[in-house]
């Protein structure tokens, strides 16, 4: 598996500046990911996907001037192309096209013995075509009422812990410990967009904090994070210690569907975070009690598609005092099968 040289259009940096332009190239969707930086002396040559607009984002770091240079560049493979090379076709065909990144930590869904005949192999591919992943698992199912994964090492650097980055934050995972799934960025995101300042919010089942993080950096609240996995919590207390917050958030180390259905909280929160999409749906009652008139619930589940969970929440609406203000497809969850949110408003 090697590199081949092409000529990139990259901007010169001092290298005191390097790491930061770097970032922000890369928080920009700019920073060319196919080809490396390369030092020459003084100077390092970042590779851009866009000259104009690197050039414009960053406009005010001093001593930056673009150049074409040729570069170290990855062929543009997809991961069952590459792996086309090394592994049997009818292998290949079972191997996923995509796979999840955890800060710089692949996880990949991979058949046991596919994993233990091609793991090693999979996992150069994959630290190939994404240079900034060190380590590699193949992902089993989550087990436990922790939801901890069970994972196979496959390559890379031997460890678990990374931190993740996504839309500013800092979130520190143990992907050993608990459970994170990189594909809901977008979903907490528009999730926070909605909290309003001063809400107080109860984040449950919250893991290692991502839902309750987006919102703490966008606007001053109180949100309780709870969850029973208390090495989550302890990754959630030291993302709080990495990010600039303007809200606060309590980590509790309890059971989720213990404290809302102990009846102490009634009336108590403006938003309700229920992230458990094969158990939120019957917890509709008891969530709605502890809301607040006109709070909002933001619930998930499991269904095969956004019609099905239209049909669910109305009829749970019907029961027990709400109304559907939005329905969402967040993700595909399996064949036929979604996740989706529904958000629901206490009347």
């Amino acid at each position: 598996m090697s590199l081949v040289r092409s000529i990139a259009k990259c901007v010169a940096v001092p290298t005191n500046y390097a790491q930061r332009v770097l970032e922000e190239l890369r928080r920009h969707g700019v920073y060319l990911e196919k080809c490396s930086a390369e030092r020459i002396g003084r100077i390092v040559l970042i590779p851009v996907k866009d000259l104009e607009r690197a050039l414009r984002i960053l406009n005010r770091i001093p001593f930056i001037e673009s150049v074409e240079y040729v570069v170290k560049c990855r062929e543009h493979f997809d991961l069952r192309t590459l792996l086309s090379r090394y592994v049997p076709r009818e292998v290949v065909e079972q191997i996923p096209r995509s796979f999840d990144i955890v800060g710089d930590i692949a996880l990949i869904e991979l058949e046991d013995r596919v994993a233990e005949r091609f793991g090693s192999i999979i996992a150069r591919a994959i630290m190939e075509l994404q240079p900034h992943v060190k380590t590699v698992y193949a992902r089993g199912p989550t087990v436990g009422t922790e939801r901890v994964r069970v994972l196979r090492f496959l390559g890379g650097e031997p460890k678990t812990r990374t931190i993740h980055r996504e839309h500013g934050i800092r979130i520190v995972v143990d992907v050993a410990r608990a459970y994170f799934n990189p594909s809901l960025a977008t979903e907490r995101s528009l999730v926070a967009s909605e909290i309003p300042r001063n809400s107080i919010v109860l984040d449950l089942f919250t893991g290692v904090g991502p839902f309750a993080l987006h919102i703490a950096r966008r606007v001053e609240t109180y949100i309780v994070a709870c969850d029973i996995n208390v090495d989550a919590l302890q990754l959630l207390r030291e993302s709080l210690s990495l990010n600039k917050l303007k809200g606060f958030v309590e980590p509790l180390h309890i059971d989720s569907i213990e404290m809302i259905k102990g009846g102490f909280l009634r009336d108590r929160f403006d938003a309700v975070i229920a992230n458990l999409p094969h158990k939120a749906p019957d917890l509709v009652p008891w969530i709605l009690d502890v809301l607040r008139r006109r709070g909002r619930a933001y619930v998930y589940a499991v269904c095969s598609d956004v019609t099905e969970a239209r049909m669910l929440f109305e009829n749970l609406c019907r029961r027990y005092g709400c109304v559907i203000e939005t329905i969402r497809r967040v993700l595909d969850y399996a064949p036929r099968k979604i996740i989706a949110r529904a958000t629901l408003i206490k009347i």
